[in-house]
């Protein structure tokens, strides 16, 4: 978000010079490109009243339960909190060739017949080593 006109200034990174614009050489110590701005927060948002604010522990929050979709994997259900909520996008990476797509099938096979969109994505992504390439299942 820019700052509007007027609430910030430029300082030279290299002696601390100060300017209202930005400047290409420091006329103080004659260094090139050291200009940086620098927001004036009490000026930008002098206009701004704030609100009051409550502090919860997090203990005493209450969290709605929201609707999930159980999968015919207890334990990957555990892993993502009690199972697929709508609209949640889940990333499975391993290794190479590994059991992901097996998995995932499997996975949207056990819920689909209730949702009427699952989408999934098969790629692959290179690592550092050229030879080498992962797959990754959305």
């Amino acid at each position: 978000m820019a700052a509007k006109k007027g609430k910030s200034k430029y300082i030279c990174s290299e002696c601390g010079y100060s300017s209202l614009k930005w400047l290409g050489k420091c006329p103080n110590c004659d260094s090139w490109g050291t200009f940086e701005e620098e927001i004036d927060i009490k000026r930008a948002f002098k206009d701004v009243e704030s609100q009051d604010v409550s502090i919860s522990k997090i203990t005493e929050i209450e969290i709605e339960k929201e609707f999930r979709m159980v999968t015919p994997f207890e334990e990957f259900d555990r892993v993502l909190g009690g199972g697929l909520i709508k609209g949640e996008v889940v990333l499975i990476t391993g290794s190479p060739w590994d059991w992901k797509i097996d998995f995932s099938a499997s996975a949207v096979a056990g819920v689909c017949k209730d949702w009427k969109c699952i989408l999934c994505f098969r790629g692959r992504v290179a690592t550092a080593n050229k030879n080498s390439v992962q797959n990754v299942l959305m």
